[in-house]
């Protein structure tokens, strides 16, 4: 346990660097204990958890509510997918919070250590880590199944995942990458689609939304901390792991990483104090550079974990895909919100916030599939559907792609007006195009024509996938076709 220790959480309106002007204030969070971990699935909600089973509900950046847990074992990390569900790990005990109240999961009492938790997108699917001495595993809890799910043995550790319901990429702290289904089956045979020869031990992983595209495919970016004789800062371009080779003061540690886009990451951490704490450590990436924080108060102690959204103005869809900013978009200046949680001082946590203000400029661009042809479909039947992609932003989205999946087995291509390019093609076929820029406003509409494969009852699925590495919205990067079988010939 750190001696002094903070848990960070950044709410961005665009691309944050915490370099720069901000004010900062300490104020007192009704905590007694310090912090482990902290999750925010939006701008305006947050749950810290730590010692003596404390957990804190942070609720438009106020003060903090400390919420009854049922426990008192310490909480080491926490995942909310919403303000209505989340679950907690700790030491014997695995928490779950339903918008109402937190209850217990699973509990233990031969001082079994649960972390490692997420949650699917759709909410349909929950995970946390076992850690084993030589072993560990990760349980799924499925709350349409009444039936007790089996937990899956990975060897090392999970630290994270991204994807969606029965789309799932697992990192493993070897740099390991899985796909699974909701019950933790391999989805591409068996084993990992990425597999490192020798393991890596990372200490944290995180996924850029938009980088962590549907099917087979190991995702096209993420970010890693290791800590080994030094600190490290890693990168996986889509096929391999890679040191970025940063030089970091040797006293220094990180805790955990994370971002809101590939060029906005940030690595937070912890170095000795000199007298006998711990002082807080923040570096930020830009896309380009990783740059130590040097702006923090002098008073900031030990981070363990990072936490990072945007806060995004009210946009209003007019005449098919044009995308209208509402009033609230038109104020030239928006304000970040930091809040920080920290260790216990004078008998109360402490949450440490931060204001800065921003130019409103950003790049937002969007996928829509439709489908075109009507149902029903049989064996051999063809089926087209439209693809719309359009930047609702306020600047110009350059260098970018935009993929169609489908399950290869499962449909053939015929046509397309989109100007693809198959890009790979396995267990998953992958056709992509590469965009050279995107006004604002500006549109690409375009059609993929495909035949149906494969046996009656069969679920036909369709993917659309974008990859911009500026996009401070990456949550309408991804849009999918699904829900309709194939059926007998009529």
């Amino acid at each position: 346990m750190l001696n002094r220790i903070f848990v960070l959480v950044a709410c961005l309106l665009l691309g944050l660097a915490l370099a720069g002007t901000t004010t900062w204030t300490l104020i007192s969070t009704p905590a007694t204990g310090s912090f482990n971990g902290i999750s925010a699935p939006n701008s305006h909600f947050a749950i810290g958890v730590g010692e003596n089973g404390e957990i804190v509900h942070f609720l438009n950046g106020d003060n903090g509510t400390l919420m009854p847990s049922g426990t008192t074992e310490e909480l080491y990390d926490v995942y909310a997918s919403s303000a209505n569900l989340a679950v907690a790990a700790g030491k014997n005990v695995v928490l779950l919070w339903d918008g109402s109240s937190w209850s217990t999961a699973r509990t233990e009492t031969n001082d079994t250590i649960f972390t490692g938790t997420w949650i699917t997108p759709e909410e349909d699917a929950i995970y946390y880590g076992v850690l084993g001495s030589q072993f560990s595993s990760v349980c799924p809890i499925i709350p349409a199944d009444t039936n007790p799910s089996f937990c899956r043995t990975f060897g090392p550790p999970m630290l994270t995942a991204c994807g969606n319901s029965d789309d799932i990429k697992l990192f493993t702290t070897a740099g390991d990458i899985f796909h699974v289904d909701n019950y933790l089956g391999d989805l591409n045979g068996f084993g990992p689609i990425h597999e490192e020869p020798i393991a890596l031990s990372l200490d944290g992983v995180w996924i850029p939304q938009s980088s962590c595209i549907p099917g087979s495919i190991a995702p096209l970016e993420a970010f890693a901390i290791r800590n080994q004789t030094t600190a490290e800062l890693w990168h996986f371009d889509g096929s391999s792991w890679d040191n970025m080779n940063v030089i970091i003061p040797a006293d220094q540690t990180f805790t955990w990483i994370g971002g809101i886009g590939p060029n906005d990451v940030f690595a937070v951490g912890f170095k000795p104090d000199g007298v006998g704490g711990n002082a807080g450590v923040v570096w930020h990436y830009d896309g380009n550079t990783w740059t130590e924080d040097l702006t923090l108060p002098a008073d900031t102690t030990g981070l363990t974990d990072v936490a990072v959204n945007i806060s995004v103005p009210d946009i209003i869809f007019m005449d098919g895909f044009e995308g209208m900013t509402s009033p609230m978009s038109n104020v030239e200046n928006y304000g970040v919100n930091i809040l920080a949680l920290a260790e216990v001082y004078a008998g109360a946590g402490l949450m440490l916030k931060g204001d800065r203000s921003l130019n409103f400029n950003y790049t937002d661009v969007l996928i829509e599939k439709t489908r075109l042809t009507s149902e029903p479909f049989s064996h051999g039947d063809s089926i087209t559907y439209q693809l719309v992609i359009q930047n609702i932003g306020t600047t110009t989205a350059t260098n970018f792609r935009f993929l169609d999946i489908y399950i290869t087995n499962s449909m053939d291509y015929v046509s397309d007006t989109c100007g693809f390019t198959l890009f790979s093609q396995e267990y998953w076929t992958y056709y992509d195009r590469q965009v050279a820029s995107l006004a604002p406003s500006e549109v690409i509409i375009c059609t993929i024509t495909l035949t149906i494969n494969g046996q009656i009852g069969n679920e036909i699925r369709n993917n659309a996938s974008l990859h911009v590495s500026n996009d401070y919205n990456q949550a309408n990067n991804i849009s999918e076709s699904r829900g309709v079988f194939i059926v007998a010939s009529q």
